[in-house]
């Protein structure tokens, strides 16, 4: 699990709902998204979080390399 050294780092999180509503994408793509290998997220009881300036990361790293993220 990866360790977050900055509390401002926190400060700017995001929801499953606000996934959602960032990819346009359905509740199943989502799920499959989140349980993916190196994706930015943790777990605090059944709710999930992602850090934006991870996700920004993330987005940009899978977008030079790949194009059919979920889609396998």
């Amino acid at each position: 699990m990866e360790k977050y050294e900055k509390s401002d780092e926190l400060d700017e999180l995001l929801t499953f709902k606000d996934l959602m509503e960032y990819f346009k994408a359905s509740d199943k793509t989502i799920t499959k998204l989140l349980h993916s290998k190196g994706f930015p997220c943790f777990r605090i009881g059944k709710k999930y979080y992602i850090p934006k300036k991870k996700l920004a990361e993330w987005v940009e790293n899978h977008s030079k390399t790949r194009t059919d993220i979920i889609m396998k």
